[in-house]
């Protein structure tokens, strides 16, 4: 790169010259005839001056290592092509140009390793000089690779509604969603009308459905109006307040029926002890409301996570029953769903028009009692060391003294506490990793501190990278790793539960290519 910018600075010659002493000298002018950009090396000259306007395009724009290795081959190409030229053409120090031929070479070489031992395991890196305290990494090929790996399922008979509320479980919507569209997803689900109107001002076009309650007030059914966004319904009269309000402005309004088949939470009762009766005329009552669009209807499983579940067979046939009921009513919705992520794994039969997916696309899977399919979770959790410091045997560590040293120890402080999502169930129980090795958490989990014991530690200092959960990319020969689960089995609750708790002052960094392409920063 330095050889090239030089060649930009003097592009009216370079050359070297060995003089009697045997000692090597490097000349540079920009009047001597010796290098001058003749016709024998002009065309190489013009490459490497266009390679490096490249090369500062894709620094700028942040673009992935295999573009820019590409450009610096092409450059290192053209910075050995000239003085090959020269040694072709001008019979003379021979020897120096083989010598500078060969050490650009090496150059180019060693470029190439440098980018395939950059990130040899596939995983997000981030250098250890960093300026971030605690912060979770996304990796956004992962959620890429995750949306592959269900298509295969899928085998092109149905598709996939990303399900991305609760701030993509916590990876980040905007981000996420955006990452969705490009792999194709035209469906997204959302919990409130406010995690709508977030994808629609993130730049997403596609459908988006709320999955849960609207408050039927007429500000609400104007944003439902002007964002295009899809509306659960579960009651006649609500949607009865949807159609009046949208009438008053001559728009449409498009819904999607919720028929409640056993999880006994949201929609029209159609169980196997409680069947609504009036089920059927009460949707041709909905449909036959003015402005309104009655395009889905869905359900939702209790225990599709469970291989074996007699329940959610149980549950798709009083749904399929409740279908086949309204179409002899010459009752019709364009799409019918009723997969959720562990149906999707579990029960082909279920899945539809579209299987709603929600933490299978983060690379988690629902219990373990559905089939590996590969999934790569994308999202790793880093805090660093603010302090080391050693703890004498007899004294006690955080609130409540719930830790006694039996020895001496070496201690580090860590700059994350229960309110960054590092529960307090985590206290005296959990491990993360220090420089390849496991670590235990000594006391209590604070609020914004957490205490481990790093005596077994190697070279612990200040500043070094802590990781929560995921793998420790710091030393990739240990392959040491944490995973949501454990952390979720000492919590004793789920991995869902896990990644939605990591707190809003935590950054998320998104990855691509093993490269930081953007973040997302809560509090500034």
């Amino acid at each position: 790169m330095a050889a090239a910018i030089l060649l930009m600075l003097y592009p009216r010659g370079v050359y070297y010259a060995l003089p009697n002493n045997g000692k090597l000298y490097f000349y540079l002018s920009p009047t001597t005839s010796y290098f001058d950009i003749d016709n024998t090396n002009r065309f190489p000259f013009v490459i490497a001056m266009l390679s490096i306007v490249v090369l500062l395009l894709l620094v700028v724009k942040k673009e992935n290592h295999a573009k820019k290795t590409f450009v610096l081959i092409c450059l290192s190409f053209c910075i050995i092509a000239s003085p090959l030229s020269w040694l072709i053409y001008r019979d003379w120090y021979r020897s120096v140009t083989l010598i500078q031929i060969i050490v650009l070479f090496l150059h180019v070489a060693t470029l190439m390793i440098q980018v395939k031992l950059k990130n040899p395991s596939g995983l997000k890196y981030m250098s250890e000089k960093t300026d971030r305290r605690t912060w979770v990494q996304i990796d956004l090929d992962a959620i890429a690779q995750n949306v592959q790996v269900i298509n295969k399922i899928l085998d092109g008979k149905s598709k996939i509604m990303a399900i991305v509320k609760a701030d993509a479980y916590g990876h980040g919507a905007a981000f996420v969603a955006r990452e969705l569209a490009q792999c194709g997803v035209d469906f997204f689900g959302v919990s409130s009308i406010d995690e709508a109107m977030q994808l629609r001002e993130s730049g997403i076009t596609q459908n988006i459905i709320i999955l849960g309650y609207t408050n039927p007030v007429e500000e609400n059914i104007k944003k439902l109006i002007k964002y295009n966004i899809i509306q659960t319904v579960f009651d006649f009269d609500y949607v009865k307040v949807l159609s009046e309000t949208a009438d008053r402005y001559n728009k449409n309004i498009k819904i999607h029926i919720k028929i409640d088949t056993g999880m006994n939470r949201l929609g029209f009762r159609y169980t196997s002890k409680n069947k609504d009766k009036n089920i059927i005329e009460k949707i041709k009552e909905i449909k036959r409301l003015d402005n309104i669009v009655c395009e889905g209807i869905f359900t939702h499983f209790a225990v599709s996570d469970e291989k074996k579940s007699d329940f959610t067979h149980e549950q798709f046939s009083l749904f399929q029953e409740l279908i086949n009921s309204l179409e002899k009513e010459n009752i019709f919705f364009d799409i019918k769903h009723a997969a959720n992520s562990g149906a999707t794994l579990n029960f082909k039969e279920t899945h539809l028009d579209y299987v709603r997916c929600g933490l299978i696309l983060y690379g988690l899977y629902p219990s373990e009692s559905v089939p590996n399919i590969g999934l790569v979770p994308a999202m790793e959790f880093k805090t660093i060391i603010s302090q080391v410091h050693t703890v004498k045997q007899g004294e006690t560590i955080s609130y409540g003294r719930t830790y006694k040293a039996d020895n001496d120890m070496l201690c580090a402080t860590l700059p994350v506490g229960y309110a960054d999502g590092f529960s307090r169930l985590l206290s005296n129980s959990a491990k993360v990793i220090v420089n390849g090795k496991q670590a235990p958490v000594t006391g209590v989990v604070c609020m914004d501190q957490s205490i481990i014991d790093v005596t077994d530690c190697e070279n612990v200092k200040a500043g070094d990278i802590v990781t929560v959960f995921g793998y420790d990319e710091e030393f990739p020969a240990h392959r040491e790793h944490i995973s949501v689960e454990q952390v979720a089995e000492i919590m004793g609750t789920i991995n869902y539960e896990v990644v939605c708790l990591i707190g809003k002052r935590v950054p998320r960094i998104f990855y691509r290519n093993g490269e930081e392409i953007g973040h997302l920063n809560y509090i500034k």
